[in-house]
Parts: C-alpha cells; structure tokens; sequence
C-alpha cells in the first residue's frame, strides 16, 4: 500500500511541476526570462563570448506578447543589459531568426556576403556586425528562441583580429547553448 502511495504522490509532483514549466512558457516574457540570468550565467556568456573573440552576445526570446519577433532577453558585452527587451526582430529576417525557425546553428559568411544577413538590427543599434554564428534556443523540450555571438566591426578593431567563426567555435557554442538550457531549466523550476 505504502508504494503506491509514493507513486501516486510521485505522478502528482510530476504533474504540478509539469503544469508549472507549461505556465512559465506559455507567459514568456523578457522579464520573466531575464530573472532567470544570474550573475553566474552572465559571466559564463560573456566568457564565452570573449574566449570566442565576439563583442556581444545575445539571448533572444519569442514573448507571448509579440508572437512575430524575437526579443533579446538577455545581453551581454556591446552595450549590456541596456538594449534587453529594447531590441526586436521580425521572425522571417536575419540569421537569427533563420536559427529560430529551423532550429539549427548558423555561422554567416560575413556582412553583405550571406543573403539572409538582416541589417535591422544594426541600423536601429548604430552598430555593423561583421559575422555572427546563432542557434536555436530551448527549455523544457520546446525551442523559445535563438542564441547568438556577433562580431562587430569599427574603427578600432577592423584590422588585427581572427574574424569569423570556425568550426572549434561552433562547437564551443552548441555546447555552451545546451549548459545554459539546462541552467535557465534549473532557474525556472525554482522560480515557480
């Protein structure tokens, strides 16, 4: 008796969390996701970015507000947090989205030279991203956004540096991507 107690009690704590992970999606909001970026995982981004020879990095999320764009939700690097929920693209431009869209990780060509290469972006921030790599990005088995590394381009560093991203990068990446789905998992199962 007392075991099908337990596993009765076990189902009913699957379901509830179950039911919880479902509420968190379904309201996904910069806000909501961006609580989830602790200093740990930010430094861990930016790390990444850095050993990766990036400026920025950027975690974009699909709110349920604005079903038609990805949002960034959490950025580190070239101007911070202060572009975080202020900075969105439409769904069907850029790599970013394409990462999105098809759910695989992109590395671009360089601007100009890859015809999906958006411009949107750059133009509202004042910036021009040379080469960027993007992926999808997941939690709890359902994809709710794209991740991305850009390298920017300006009077100081358009010569001296390693531009691009190899295939070691890449992997890096993908790596780094799935760590942090598991920690923003971890993250939204102790907020709810």
């Amino acid at each position: 008796m007392w075991g099908i107690q337990v596993l009765v009690s076990g189902e009913m704590k699957v379901e509830n969390l179950q039911q919880k992970t479902d509420s968190f999606l379904n309201d996904l909001s910069v806000d909501r996701f961006g609580v989830l970026a602790d200093e740990a995982i930010r430094a861990s981004f930016e790390d990444l970015v850095s050993q990766l020879g990036g400026d920025a990095g950027a975690i974009w999320i699909v709110e349920k507000s604005k079903p038609e764009e990805l949002t960034i939700a959490v950025n580190v690097g070239a101007r911070g947090s202060q572009v975080e929920g202020n900075v969105s693209q439409n769904l069907e431009r850029g790599l970013v989205s394409k990462a999105f869209r098809e759910k695989l990780l992109v590395r671009d060509k360089g601007a100009f030279r890859d015809r999906e290469q958006s411009m949107d972006v750059d133009m509202k921030l004042g910036q021009y991203t040379a080469y960027q790599i993007a992926g999808p990005f997941s939690m709890f088995d359902k994809t709710i956004g794209a991740i991305t590394i850009v390298q920017l381009s300006n009077s100081q560093n358009a010569s001296g540096r390693n531009w691009g991203f190899d295939q070691q990068a890449a992997e890096m990446f993908a790596n780094w991507s799935t760590v942090a789905e598991r920690l923003f998992e971890y993250a939204a199962i102790k907020s709810v």
